[in-house]
């Protein structure tokens, strides 16, 4: 009995050697495959979340772009400075959706920067950043950086740089409470006619396409500001030119009325010896 199940033992052991073998294979193919999958499933997550991050993007350019060209069209059809300062500010914050904004002015004369407005903070800041003036006299300071070299700023952290600033400055830095932000000079035909600038209440939550797209957007301010005062001169010229026209005109009137005074009191004068004339003649 046992001579007769040897065989059959025999070729069980051998079968399930082979069972195993193929089971053991095909484990392996398995594992394989879930390898392959797995690492084609990260393959297609970081694809998606490339592509989702080009989308996004994409979108935040064409809002950029859409918002360039629609303040274009706004700021060249503006000629009033106060009107255009409200929606350069305004396109910043709503359109352009950064933190706070601000534009203030140059005068190179005195060296100082005057007339600054803000948006996006309280009243109180307000009327604090335009009465105040700041002068800018070295080139190496933030203000100088911007104002006298007429070079874009774009600060990640401001804890650095609170030192170099004027105390106006890093009074109005701590009355905001910014974390980063970014400056731009408002510069046209070689001719800086102030700054504006920009942050974000978070640290480093600005970014090299935000410092191009504002590099972009105050060439256009700049360019609208300098047509407001073209036409702000052009209107007083004219004034003064109507002031002149009447005046003059007022001149002539008054030049009249002494000529026919004068040719009024010569033709009496003259008639009066005459008529005595003619009676001694008579």
């Amino acid at each position: 009995l046992l001579a007769g199940l040897i065989p059959v033992l025999v070729a069980g052991s051998w079968i399930n050697w082979r069972l195993r073998k193929e089971s053991q294979r095909r484990e392996c193919l398995i594992q394989e495959q879930i390898t392959f999958v797995e690492s084609r499933q990260e393959e297609l997550e970081e694809a998606y979340l490339e592509q989702e991050h080009t989308r996004v993007e994409l979108r935040r350019t064409v809002n950029h772009l859409t918002a360039l060209h629609q303040a274009g069209l706004l700021f060249s059809s503006t000629l009033d400075r106060e009107a255009l300062l409200e929606k350069v500010l305004e396109t910043l914050i709503h359109d352009l959706h950064f933190d706070r904004a601000m534009i203030s002015f140059y005068d190179p004369v005195r060296r100082m920067t005057t007339d600054a407005r803000v948006a996006g903070v309280s009243r109180e800041v307000q009327d604090l950043a335009r009465m105040h003036e700041t002068p800018v006299g070295d080139p190496e300071s933030l203000e100088g950086v911007v104002l006298l070299q007429g070079k874009p700023l774009l600060i990640g952290d401001v804890q650095p740089y609170v030192a170099r600033m004027h105390p106006h400055n890093r009074r109005l830095l701590q009355l905001t409470g910014s974390k980063s932000l970014l400056a731009v000079p408002l510069k046209t035909k070689d001719r800086i006619l102030g700054s504006m600038i920009v942050d974000r209440m978070q640290e480093h939550g600005l970014t090299q396409d935000d410092l191009e797209l504002m590099v972009t957007f105050a060439h256009q301010v700049a360019i609208a500001l300098d047509n407001a005062a073209a036409y702000q001169q052009i209107e007083e010229l004219n004034v003064g030119l109507e002031a002149k026209v009447q005046e003059r005109t007022r001149e002539r009137e008054q030049a009249d009325r002494l000529r026919s005074q004068f040719l009024s009191h010569v033709s009496h004068e003259l008639k009066t010896p005459m008529t005595s004339i003619k009676g001694f003649l008579q």
